[in-house]
C-alpha cells in the first residue's frame, strides 16, 4: 500500500443506482475550519460541528501551509473528543434517474498525522494518534460506515503532506439514504493529537455521461475535462475530490498504462486530489482538478520531473483500493515559458493542420463564428499554400449571408464576425468583392439601436430589441465596435463608434471614480466575475481606432490582475477566453507575455499530440458555441498573434496576398433597386459575369453583361443570372418593380420620442433596400401602438393598393389604415383597410377604386402578436 494512500472497505458487494455530486450532499463544513476568531493553538470547534463528547480544549486550530505557502486551518482533536454534524441526503433527479450504470458512495478523510510536534499548544505531547470517522442514519441510529486509521507527525508545516483514507459504501444503503438525515461523528480515540480535515462524502457513476453535465451556461458542472495530452476524457465536479473517467482515447498514454472507463482518479503523482472547484478564481487556476492533471504534465518535462521525464502518475481507486498506474506522454511539452518553447510551434502546427483537415466542402467550418477564426488563423499564418481554403471560406459567408438579416436573432454577434474576417481579407488580399458587404451590414447594425434606460442608444442580440429591462448588454456592441474599427481600415466608416460610446461609457467601471476598470455587463452590472472579452474587445476596438485608450488600458490591466475568470466570458467562455487573450496581444504585449505563460499547464493538457487541443467546457459559454473544433480555431489565432500578422494582432501590411488567379464558383444574382430606380446587380459570390434582360426572356450568352447600375426608374421585370467560362449557368434570378421612389420622402412617423429621429428611422421604409427596415424604438420609455407614418409621393399619384412588407412577427401590425389627401391643407380620407389574424411577410391592401393623392398616411393600431409593441417594415410601396 502505497504512502498517502489508505483505504478501509466494507465486505459488501459494489453496485449502485444513484447519481447525486458531491456539493449536492451540503456537507457542513467539510473542512473543518475552526471559528475565524479563534487563534492557533486554541480550542476552536468547527462551525456547524458540535462537539458531543469532551471538553472544548481538546478541539484545537492548528495552522499549516499547503503547496502554494498559504496558511491553512485544521482541527487538531485529543483523545477523547468526538465532533458531530448531521445533513440531508437528497433524492435523485429525474435526469440522475435516468442514467443508465452503477454508482458507488464514497466516505472520505484527511489526515495530516499527529499534532505532537509543532503547530499548536500540544507541542510535546506524545503517543499514539489515530482517528475515526463513522457515518451513521439519525432515524434510527444505525452506523453505516466507518474509517479509523494512525496518523504518523504532522511536522512540515512548510508543504503540508496530506494522507486520505477511503470507505466504499453499499449502493443498497445509499438508496436507503435517499431523502433521509445522516449524521457524521468525528473522534480521535489514541493518546496523541490527531490533525484532520476534509471529509467528503460522494456518490461516484461506474459509467459517466455526458447525460449527467450540469446545465449548459455557468452553473457548477458536472462538466467535461479533456485531458489530450493523458488521453481520457473526464467529468470534472465541483466539491468533489474523486475525477471519473468518461473516455479513454485508444493508444493513448492512458490507455497503455491501462486506464479505463469509469475509473475513478483519486491522485496524481504522490499526492491526492484536492476538493474540486469549478468556480472561476485563483482556487480554480492552482487547485483544479484541471489545473492538478495539467501542471502535473508540465511538470514531467521540467529537470526535477517527480517521476522521470515524461511520465505522470495517476492514482486510481479500483476494487477498494488504491492503484497507481504510469502514463509515460508522447510529445515533450516545455510550457514552463510557454511562449519561448519550440514545442509552442509544434502544437501551433498540429492546430492548423486540424483546421485544413476539417474545413467543409463548402468552405466551412460549420457556422459563422468557427469559419472566422479557422480562417483568420490560416490567415495569420502568412502562408501562401492556404489562399484557397482562405477564399473558399470566404466566399462560403458571402453566400450564406448575402444580406444582414441573414444573420438571424443573434444578428449583432454573427454579422461582426463575419464582418472582421472580409475586413481583415480585404486588407490582406485587396480583394474588393467584400467591401459591398461591409458598409450595408454596419449600416443595419446601426438601424437596430433602441434607448436604453439611461437615454442613450446601445445594442441588444439584434434588431429585435433590448433585453433585461431596456439596460441591454455591452458584449454584442463591443464585437460590432471591433468590426466598425476595422472597417475604417478599409476605407468604410459608419457612426457606430460614435453612437455607441456614451453606452460604453456609461457601463465602464471607472477607476478615476472609484471603479476597478473593466467593462460591466451594463451600468447596472459593473461586475469582476464574466469581464474579460467584453474588456478586451472594448480595448481592441479602441486601440485600433486611437480613441479612448485611457479606457482600453484600464480593461486590459484589470484583466493583466484577474486572468483565472479567462473562460468567464458571461455566456461566451469561448471564443471569450481567446478573444481576450488576442485583446492582449494588441493593447498590452507584456501582459499576454504573462498570462499566456501562466497557463501553459493548461495547454500541455489540453494538446493531444497529432491532433491538436481537446476541449474542457468553460465556467461560462458551452458545447453548442462549438468543441474541438473551436478550440483548434481559435488558439491558433491566439498562438499566432504575436506574429503581427493581421490588425487585430498589430499588424499593418496590405496586399501581401495573391487570391486573383482563384475561381470563384458561380451563385445567385441578387437584384437590388436604390430609391432614384437605379438597379444593381451582384452575386451571392461575388465576382462572375452577369448577364441581364429587361423584357422578361431568359438571359442567355448573348444577353448584355452588366457594368453599371441599370436606370430602372419605370419599374418593370428585370432577370439575370451569372456565367462562368466552363460552369454550368446559375439560376436565375428575377424581380419585379413599380415606379422607382426617387420623389419619396417621410414627412411625419411615429416609433420614437424625437420627432426627426423617428423619421430617419421611417425613410428605411421607402428606400428599396433590404439591409434597412422602419424599426421603432423599443427601448426605454418607448410609447408603441399606435405607430403611423405620412409619405409625400412628391407628384400626385394614381393609388390602387399598398403593399408592406413586415420583418417579423413581432412588427408585424394586425390592422392598417390607408389615408390619402392631395394637398396638406385637406383632410386625409380613409381609403382602404386591412386586417389579419396572423403573420404573414407581405400585405396587399386594394383600394376600393382607383385614387389619385400625392400623401398617402397609414395608421397601424396593434400588433399581431399579442403584447408587442414593435413595428417593423422592411418596404412600402403603391401600385
Amino acid at each position: 500500500m502505497k504512502a498517502h494512500y489508505f483505504l478501509l472497505v466494507l465486505c459488501s458487494v459494489l453496485m449502485a443506482a444513484t447519481s447525486v455530486r458531491a456539493f449536492e450532499f451540503n456537507i457542513p463544513n467539510p473542512s473543518l475550519t475552526p471559528s475565524k476568531k479563534v487563534a492557533a493553538s486554541e480550542p476552536g470547534i468547527p462551525t456547524k460541528w458540535k462537539l458531543v463528547e469532551g471538553k472544548a480544549a481538546q478541539c484545537k486550530k492548528w495552522i499549516g501551509k499547503n503547496a502554494q505557502g498559504e496558511e491553512i486551518a485544521h482541527v487538531a482533536l485529543s483523545s477523547g473528543a468526538t465532533l458531530s454534524t448531521q445533513f440531508d441526503i437528497p433524492v435523485l433527479t429525474d435526469k440522475e434517474k435516468q442514467v443508465k450504470g452503477e454508482w458507488s458512495g464514497l466516505l472520505s478523510l484527511d489526515h495530516l498525522g499527529s499534532a505532537g510536534t509543532g503547530g499548536s499548544s500540544t507541542s510535546g505531547i506524545s503517543g499514539i494518534a489515530t482517528f475515526r470517522l463513522r457515518l451513521y442514519a439519525v432515524e434510527g441510529g444505525k452506523m453505516i460506515a466507518s474509517i479509523t486509521g494512525r496518523a504518523g507527525n504532522a511536522t512540515d508545516t512548510d508543504a503540508l503532506k496530506v494522507t486520505r483514507v477511503w470507505y466504499e459504501i453499499p449502493v443498497n444503503t445509499m438508496r436507503q439514504l435517499e431523502g433521509k438525515k445522516v449524521e457524521l461523528k468525528l473522534s480521535a480515540p489514541g493518546s496523541a493529537p490527531v490533525v484532520v480535515s476534509g471529509v467528503s462524502l460522494s456518490r461516484l457513476h461506474s459509467a459517466p455521461t455526458k447525460k449527467l453535465f450540469g446545465r449548459s451556461n455557468g452553473g457548477a458542472g458536472p462538466d467535461l475535462l479533456g485531458a489530450g495530452s493523458l488521453g481520457f476524457n473526464g467529468m470534472t465536479e465541483h466539491r468533489q475530490n474523486v475525477l471519473t473517467v468518461i473516455k479513454v482515447t485508444k493508444g493513448s498514454p492512458s490507455d497503455k498504462a491501462g486506464l479505463k472507463a469509469g475509473d475513478k482518479i483519486i491522485g496524481v503523482n504522490k499526492d491526492p486530489l484536492p476538493v474540486n472547484n469549478l468556480n472561476p478564481g485563483w482556487e480554480w487556476f492552482y487547485r483544479s482538478h484541471e489545473s492538478i492533471l495539467g501542471r502535473a504534465v508540465a511538470a514531467a518535462w521540467s529537470d526535477k520531473a517527480p517521476l522521470g521525464r515524461g511520465v505522470v502518475r495517476l492514482v486510481l481507486l479500483r476494487n477498494g483500493k488504491p492503484h497507481p498506474i504510469n502514463c509515460k506522454l508522447t510529445q515533450s511539452m516545455d510550457f514552463e515559458d510557454i511562449a519561448a518553447s519550440k514545442d509552442k510551434d509544434v502544437l501551433h502546427a498540429q492546430m492548423v493542420d486540424f483546421l485544413v483537415k476539417n474545413q467543409r466542402p463548402d468552405g466551412s467550418w460549420r457556422g459563422p463564428i468557427r469559419t472566422t477564426f479557422a480562417a483568420l488563423a490560416l490567415l495569420a499564418t502568412e502562408n501562401p499554400d492556404h489562399a484557397p481554403r482562405i477564399k473558399k471560406a470566404v466566399d462560403w459567408m458571402l453566400n450564406k449571408y448575402p444580406e444582414p438579416e441573414n444573420f438571424g436573432n443573434l444578428g449583432f454577434w454573427h454579422s461582426s464576425y463575419a464582418g472582421i474576417l472580409y475586413c481583415e481579407y480585404y486588407l490582406a488580399t485587396g480583394d474588393k468583392r467584400v467591401l459591398p458587404r461591409i458598409g450595408p451590414m454596419l449600416d443595419w447594425v446601426l438601424s437596430g439601436t433602441h434607448t436604453s434606460k439611461w437615454g442613450m442608444p446601445c445594442l441588444g442580440h439584434g434588431v429585435g430589441g433590448l433585453p433585461y429591462g431596456q439596460k441591454a448588454l455591452v458584449a454584442p456592441a463591443v464585437h460590432a465596435l471591433v468590426f466598425d474599427a476595422l472597417a475604417e481600415k478599409c476605407g468604410v466608416k459608419s457612426g457606430l463608434w460614435k453612437t455607441l460610446l456614451p453606452y460604453m461609457e456609461h457601463s465602464w467601471s471607472d477607476p478615476a471614480k472609484g471603479g476597478h476598470g473593466s467593462l460591466g455587463y451594463n451600468a447596472s452590472y459593473k461586475d469582476k466575475g464574466q469581464f474579460w472579452s467584453r474588456s478586451g474587445l472594448f480595448a481592441m476596438a479602441a486601440h485600433l481606432r486611437g480613441e479612448r485608450t485611457d479606457m482600453g488600458n484600464a480593461m486590459t490591466e484589470f484583466m493583466r490582475g484577474h486572468y483565472p475568470w479567462v473562460r468567464n466570458s458571461h455566456a461566451y467562455g469561448e471564443p471569450g477566453g481567446a478573444l481576450g487573450l488576442l485583446a492582449l496581444n494588441l493593447c498590452n504585449s507584456d501582459a499576454y507575455n504573462e498570462v499566456f505563460k501562466a497557463y501553459g499547464w493548461w495547454f500541455a493538457l489540453a494538446w493531444e499530440p497529432d491532433f491538436g487541443l481537446r476541449f474542457t467546457t468553460p465556467h461560462m459559454g458551452a458545447p453548442y458555441m462549438g468543441t474541438d473544433d473551436l478550440m483548434n480555431a481559435t488558439y491558433a489565432l491566439v498562438f499566432a498573434a504575436p506574429k503581427k500578422s493581421l490588425w487585430i494582432t498589430g499588424g499593418e501590411k496590405r496586399n501581401w496576398l495573391d487570391v486573383s488567379k482563384l475561381e470563384t464558383p458561380l451563385s445567385q444574382v441578387i437584384i437590388r433597386r436604390a430609391k432614384d430606380g437605379k438597379v444593381s446587380l451582384a452575386c451571392r459570390i461575388p465576382g462572375p459575369e452577369i448577364r441581364y434582360t429587361l423584357d422578361g426572356s431568359e438571359p442567355g450568352k448573348e444577353s448584355p453583361v452588366y457594368k453599371a447600375l441599370v436606370d430602372f426608374a419605370k419599374g418593370g421585370t428585370i432577370k439575370a443570372r451569372s456565367f462562368g467560362a466552363a460552369l454550368k449557368p446559375a439560376e436565375i434570378s428575377t424581380s419585379t418593380f413599380g415606379p422607382a421612389k426617387s420623389g419619396w420622402k417621410v414627412i411625419v412617423a411615429s416609433g420614437h420620442k424625437d420627432p426627426a429621429e423617428a423619421i430617419r428611422r421611417a425613410n428605411y421604409a421607402i428606400d428599396h433596400s433590404r439591409t434597412h427596415s422602419w424599426l421603432t424604438d423599443v427601448g426605454q420609455d418607448a410609447v408603441g401602438y399606435p405607430h403611423s407614418i405620412v409619405i409625400d409621393l412628391g407628384q400626385e399619384t394614381e393609388l390602387r393598393a399598398v403593399t408592406m412588407e413586415f420583418v417579423r412577427d413581432a412588427g408585424a401590425a394586425r390592422h392598417c389604415i390607408v389615408k390619402a389627401t392631395k394637398s396638406l391643407k385637406e383632410k386625409p380620407l380613409t381609403v382602404a383597410e386591412g386586417k389579419w389574424d396572423a403573420y404573414q411577410p407581405i400585405r396587399r391592401i386594394n383600394l376600393s377604386k382607383p385614387t389619385k393623392a400625392r400623401f398617402l398616411r397609414l395608421e397601424f393600431d396593434g400588433p399581431v402578436k399579442e403584447g408587442s409593441i414593435s413595428l417593423s417594415i422592411r418596404e412600402i410601396d403603391v401600385e
